[in-house]
């Protein structure tokens, strides 16, 4: 006997077949409603027809086509969800292109989280001098779009955005985020684990410097990303960096207790005291938001990673914190003190920590949802007056 594997035909299967078949799947899965492998049912588990059924001439036979629940629509051999499948929008193979999204039945343009579709462009109203406040809204010339209203600009260094700086964070440091030009400092990525970080930054249009070394070296830039999944080496001292206004994001980390003490140069963390140094989080949520912040802001409140080894917890935060430390996340964790934290340095240096996986494990959701949104919070923070 040969089924169909797609949900809409297996419930026609299910009202045939009678009490017998109790297995109860939903009417759509996954991106398109096709019944995934694993939920196909094996012959050998179709009860058989009554034996009455059976012996009766003019009993039913079964269907030999493909027939689709309500809502669902017959695209070759599968049952498809034409409001909302990017491969079969509106219509069966009509594709959306990249960076659009199946929404009603229609190819629409998603933009990253914090900005908003213009005509066929991604701008942020708060600051996009052509769309301030809404879109077509134009500042007129020499005017700045600072917090979503138009504005008089003024010098760099003022903290204001003004016409023909990408950036003013109130200062004329050049080992910042923000140079004295006011123009995006340099990001320089290092560490072992990068793969998932280097493709979130592209996804948000940021160019970086690879550095060397398992934590990159502050030269080249006033912002240093490292993403670490294990693995030892040359640990490299940041202290004058950021005293002198330099930025340094730590994402992941490393089991060894030398690491653990390099840490503590920074942040107070435990070690492996209570609980092991990586802890893959069982629980839920894997990230809690514990503050409002410029770095977390376009993170949702809670979240949790499909993939589990993304959420390794590979630091553990003590509850006594240098001048300056803010815990800004939290996991679903008995006593844990947070998975992201930052330092603020008197002079404008900041060091972050992300104590998840997520340069080493993940997929381009995890990219889209979660690092993307993250690092484009983060790069918004550094590139801001205190």
């Amino acid at each position: 006997m040969i089924l169909s594997t797609t949900r809409g035909a297996f419930w026609v299967w299910c009202a045939l077949l009678g009490p017998g078949c109790a297995r109860i799947v939903s009417a759509r899965g996954g991106d398109g409603g096709a019944l995934p492998a694993d939920d196909v049912v094996p012959s050998d588990d179709v009860p058989d027809l009554p034996e009455a059924a059976a012996e009766e001439p003019d009993a039913p036979l079964l269907p030999d086509v493909l027939i689709c629940a309500a809502g669902l629509t017959r695209c070759g051999d599968l049952c498809i969800d034409t409001t909302a499948d990017r491969s079969h929008c509106g219509a069966c193979g009509r594709a959306c292109a990249t960076g659009e999204q199946c929404v009603a039945a229609a190819c629409t343009r998603v933009c990253d989280m914090g900005q908003t579709a213009c005509g066929a462009s991604c701008v942020t109203l708060a600051t996009d001098p052509a769309h301030c406040g809404r879109c077509g809204n134009a500042c007129p010339a020499g005017q700045a779009c600072v917090g979503g209203a138009c504005a008089a600009a003024g010098p760099c260094g003022d903290g204001r955005v003004g016409a023909g700086e990408q950036c003013d964070d109130g200062n004329r440091r050049d080992v910042d985020g923000c140079t004295n030009a006011c123009s995006f400092g340099a990001v320089v990525l290092g560490g072992n684990a990068a793969t998932h970080v280097a493709a979130a930054f592209a996804m948000i249009g940021q160019a970086v410097t690879r550095g060397e070394g398992t934590l990159a070296a502050p030269v080249g830039g006033g912002v240093i990303v490292t993403s670490l999944d294990g693995g030892t080496g040359a640990l490299t001292e940041y202290d004058t960096f950021l005293r002198a206004g330099g930025h340094v994001l730590v994402i992941g980390g490393s089991n060894s207790e030398e690491y653990y003490e390099w840490i503590r140069r920074y942040l107070n963390q435990t070690g492996r005291t209570g609980a092991p140094g990586w802890q893959q989080i069982m629980c839920a949520p894997h990230y809690a938001r514990a503050v409002a912040h410029p770095i977390t802001r376009l993170l949702p409140e809670t979240h949790s990673f499909a993939m589990s080894n993304v959420s390794y917890h590979m630091v553990r935060f003590a509850a006594s914190q240098p001048e300056g430390v803010t815990i800004l996340a939290n996991t679903c964790l008995s006593g844990d003190r947070g998975s992201i934290a930052v330092r603020r340095y008197p002079d404008g240096g900041t060091f972050t920590y992300v104590a998840y996986d997520i340069g080493q494990y993940g997929d381009a959701t995890t990219e889209r949802e979660f690092v993307a949104p993250l690092l484009r919070g983060y790069l918004d923070f550094v590139r801001s007056p205190p």
